[in-house]
């Protein structure tokens, strides 16, 4: 049965159309590939076979043909052995005696009879083990050196690769001794060296060395951690983590407060050292801060002749006269004077610390201040309408220094990170008459006003309170002194009364003309006349502390025909 192959059409068309063309490539580079590679095997069979056939028989001939010589000569010794056996059994039964001195002698029989075989297998050791003693021998003359082997004041040393280590470790022992002893001096006269032969592993360095004189110097010695800075010893303690925690501390110390980041570090050569040291180095950590950081131990100074210069000194230290002024303050030509004590040599310490850090400086922009009317406050009534805010820029500066001695300033960047807020001041612009509304109208409107605008603070009310009773309200306030009083309505001022006003001290007393007056006292300033006609919220006095008072501030009274009334309800703020 024949199966009908789909005919193809559009894109399927072109990808099969491709595929038959490449099938038929494909299918032949795989073919050949496979010939090739089978070629290549073939003759490099042919090739190696021969190689292989060699290696072979060498083999045999060296190594295969004599072990079966070895096993052959073995059985033959073996049977030979075993008959001897044999024989013993059977001479048991006849002779026991010559049987046991045959059974005694077995052993040494058994050594001659396989001596052959012995000899052989020695013959096949003995150049193995040849060839091994040779390489062990080249192995140690390969490790071995010559070297110095030194004894100091009788006691053994060690060995050294030449006498610069042993006078490097003599040295360091001098720094350890001269720390306690500046008079005792550890000499090389005393060192007895001999040339030999060591291995590598077995010389020592300066600080072994060290450590061998310090034994055989006698005196108490302990195993500790010294400190060096610039190659001179300050001291030791117990352990490298607490000399290391010492120096920690004095950077951590020196870091700037306001640096975000900041690098410290020691401009000396700092070491930390462990090793043998006399007991007498041993220091309180307290101590060891003490003298790298204590800096008037080291300063030196000169006492002015006469007929001295700045030049002249100067020179006579070795340094120049811009270092001179600049370790003395002030210091001119005019004022060097005979007897006068200079520094030539600025106080410092054992640890000088430099510190590369960014620091960020914040400074301000002042705001701007304008002044608004606000027509729904009276006359007086002041106020901050907007709070004013300062703006903010953010300097960044690349900051070296040495010892907290700012060297360089280097600016990286600048930038506003706040603006200025503008503060807005309102004044009050209302006058209140409810009748012409011009100031000095008297007209009373029958309702009353706070008579402290923007001031509002009520310490005593109305009534009785210990001791009296209070007929007003007293109105103290931080910052009063000084604010406007207003009339709290319109009318007619009755009194002006200066002085001690029975306690009341300078006060104004305004007539509103309905029975009702109002009374203002402890005033500072008084700015209106009696029989002077007032509009309600015009300014009349100023807060004061006049009279009985214990500071700044207004006692107010309204009086209702001559009688006393709680303010409070009829005030509006």
């Amino acid at each position: 049965m024949l199966v009908k192959q789909p005919e193809y059409t559009g894109y399927m068309a072109f990808v099969i159309s491709i595929v038959n063309a490449v099938y038929p490539f494909c299918y032949y580079i795989g073919i050949q590939s496979i010939r090739f590679w089978r070629i290549v095997q073939t003759r490099f069979w042919r090739i190696a076979e021969p190689i292989g056939r060699f290696f072979r028989a060498l083999w045999k001939v060296l190594v295969l043909s004599r072990v079966e010589n070895l096993q052959a000569e073995k059985k033959r010794r073996h049977r030979q052995l075993e008959v001897e056996k044999a024989k013993n059994r059977a001479l048991w039964e006849e002779d026991r005696a010559r049987s046991i001195l045959r059974w005694i002698a077995y052993p040494f029989r058994a050594i001659w009879i396989y001596r052959r075989l012995v000899w052989t297998g020695f013959n096949y050791v003995a150049p193995v083990a040849a060839i091994c003693v040779m390489a062990i021998t080249i192995n140690q003359w390969a490790q071995a050196t010559y070297a110095l082997y030194v004894s100091y004041d009788g006691q053994e040393i060690g060995y050294v690769q030449d006498e610069t280590v042993f006078e490097e470790g003599l040295a360091l022992a001098q720094s350890r001794v001269a720390s306690i002893d500046n008079t005792l001096s550890l000499s090389a006269d005393t060192a007895d060296m001999a040339i030999a032969t060591t291995q590598t592993s077995k010389l020592l360095d300066d600080h072994d060395v060290c450590n061998a004189i310090l034994r055989a110097y006698g005196d108490e010695v302990a195993y500790m951690s010294g400190l060096y800075v610039n190659e001179m010893l300050v001291g030791a303690l117990k352990t490298e983590e607490e000399v290391q925690k010492v120096l920690d501390g004095i950077l951590k110390n020196a870091r700037a407060k306001k640096a975000t980041k900041e690098t410290v570090s020691f401009m000396e050569t700092v070491e930390i050292i462990p090793g043998l040291y006399p007991s007498v180095s041993l220091m309180t950590a307290k101590r060891m801060r003490q003298l790298l950081t204590d800096k008037t131990q080291t300063q030196e100074l000169y006492t002015v002749q006469k007929g001295d210069t700045l030049t002249s000194i100067a020179r006579e230290h070795n340094i120049t006269r811009l270092q001179l002024i600049s370790y003395n303050e002030g210091l001119t030509d005019q004022s060097l004077k005979a007897g006068k004590k200079l520094v030539v040599k600025p106080a410092y310490a054992y640890l000088h610390i430099q510190s590369a850090r960014t620091e960020v400086v914040v400074s301000y922009i002042p705001f701007d201040t304008i002044t608004v009317k606000d027509h729904n406050r009276y006359l007086g009534d002041n106020y901050v309408k907007v709070a004013g805010q300062k703006g903010e820029i953010e300097t960044t500066y690349e900051v070296v220094s040495v010892d907290g001695k700012e060297l360089s300033r280097k600016l990286i960047s600048e930038q506003k990170t706040k603006d200025p807020v503008t503060q807005v001041n309102a004044e009050g612009a209302m006058n209140i008459g409810y009748g012409s509304g011009t100031v000095g109208d008297g007209v009373s409107t029958g309702k009353f006003i706070w008579p402290t605008p923007g001031w509002y603070m009520v310490t005593s009310g109305f009534g009785w309170r210990p001791g009296e009773f209070h007929k007003g309200i007293d109105i103290y306030q931080s910052g009063i002194y000084g604010a406007n009083i207003v009339a709290v309505d319109g009318g007619r001022v009755s009194e002006v009364i200066y002085g001690w006003g029975g306690g009341y001290g300078n006060h104004v007393i305004v007539d509103h003309g309905n029975g009702y007056t109002s009374h203002y006292t402890h005033c500072s300033a008084i700015l209106v006349s009696p029989g002077e006609k007032v509009s309600q919220g015009q300014v009349i006095a100023k807060v004061g502390s006049s009279g009985s008072t214990t500071g700044p501030g207004i006692h107010f009274e309204i009086r209702r025909n001559g009688q006393y009334i709680n303010p409070l309800p009829m005030l509006r703020q």
